[in-house]
């Protein structure tokens, strides 16, 4: 029959006046430093019933248990200060070790240093993407967008013929509620349920300021931004014919790839009822080192 016992660690703030007691406790030092005998240990919970099984007679602690005893994320350098007892029959027995004290309380602990070593992950020339043309985007809202054809056919405008969309839209409700929208790109034949929406644009009138904003979703680049704003209706689908706002012409500086947002206040004249066209070149990041063939 296995004789009956307890075991167990705990940590406490002073040295334990009782020789049946058992601790574990911390010291922060590097892992060279030395274990100055009679130091008091910092305090921890008692952990026999916690994490001990006295039928196995073993004490599982776990890591995380240990790290929450020092004030930093890592255990790295860190030495651990264990003293661990068992109790059979009355009789209490200690592991070798360094004496806790030079008297007084007789039992030993021993020291655990979490060491870490330097990992170097090894790296391929694996092929990461590239930045392409993907496409045309136009501002998109269901309900107020007006395809180029045929409602510019008849006025022989320029490109006519090409998809894309326009707005005509009262300076009262550009002033009030604005245009918010969708930039959609490969909306060929004006189906917008064949497109890829790629972000939002918005749009605002403030006086003879109207404020234009292009949000695109993470993984798209700008590459070319241009806006139609006039009391007109558009004689020229041609984006690089606007006047309004043309990136190319301002000196907008596109060439990175982590151009999602454009914000710009464009000047523009005083009118009762606005026609507006908003346009952007877009760029998509693709898994290859082809380019695939830019949607118009």
């Amino acid at each position: 029959m296995l004789p009956s016992y307890q075991e167990g660690f705990h940590a406490a703030k002073e040295p334990p006046d009782s020789d049946h007691q058992h601790v574990l406790h911390r010291k922060e030092t590097k892992s060279t430093d030395s274990i100055e005998e009679g130091q008091p240990p910092m305090n921890a919970p008692w952990i026999d019933k916690a994490y001990c099984d006295e039928a196995l007679g073993e004490c599982w602690v776990p890591v995380d248990y240990i790290q929450a005893l020092f004030p930093t994320d890592s255990l790295c350098g860190k030495t651990v200060n264990v003293a661990a007892g068992v109790g059979i029959n009355g009789a209490t027995c200690f592991q070798q070790g360094t004496p806790i004290s030079p008297k007084g309380n007789w039992f030993g602990y021993t020291t655990v240093t979490f060491e870490c070593t330097d990992i170097c992950a090894k790296s391929c020339n694996c092929p990461i993407g590239k930045w392409c043309k993907m496409g045309t985007a136009y501002g998109y809202v269901e309900g107020k967008a007006i395809t180029f054809n045929p409602t510019l056919v008849e006025d022989r405008a320029k490109g006519r013929n090409k998809w894309g969309w326009y707005y005509k839209i009262s300076s009262a409700d550009l002033y009030d509620a604005g245009l918010t929208g969708d930039l959609l790109v490969g909306a060929g034949g004006n189906e917008e349920s064949k497109s890829t929406d790629v972000g939002d644009f918005s749009a605002k009138l403030s006086g003879e300021t109207l404020t234009v904003k292009y949000d695109l979703t993470s993984g798209y680049d700008l590459g070319e931004v241009h806006v139609y704003a006039s009391c007109k209706a558009p004689t020229s689908c041609a984006p690089g014919s606007w006047e309004a706002y043309n990136s190319d012409k301002s000196g907008l500086d596109l060439s990175a790839t982590t151009d999602l947002v454009f914000k710009q206040d464009i000047t523009v004249p005083k009118c009762a009822t606005y026609y507006l066209i908003f346009h952007g070149a877009i760029n998509s990041k693709t898994p290859g080192d082809i380019c695939p063939t830019p949607i118009d």
